[in-house]
């Protein structure tokens, strides 16, 4: 099945005109330069750089979601 359908993907692409080829490389480059972009710059690694027991991380991230009462019924 998987290969029908690489078959399938191989013969489209193989036929598209020179400007749809040059369009999906352009668009392929943002998205990894997008990805890129968000995971080093915008998500920096907060808990393994600041903490470095996994209680000390679990406790941040449960303060942080449920505020002050972590262990409490609400």
């Amino acid at each position: 099945m998987f290969i029908r359908l690489w078959h399938i993907y191989y013969d489209g692409f193989s036929h598209l005109p020179k400007w749809g080829k040059i369009l999906i490389a352009i668009v392929v480059a943002k998205l990894l330069v997008l990805f890129v972009v968000f995971k080093f710059l915008l998500m920096p690694n907060y808990l393994n750089t600041t903490y470095t027991t996994e209680q000390e991380k679990s406790n941040h991230v449960l303060t942080g979601y449920y505020g002050n009462h972590v262990g409490q019924d609400r």
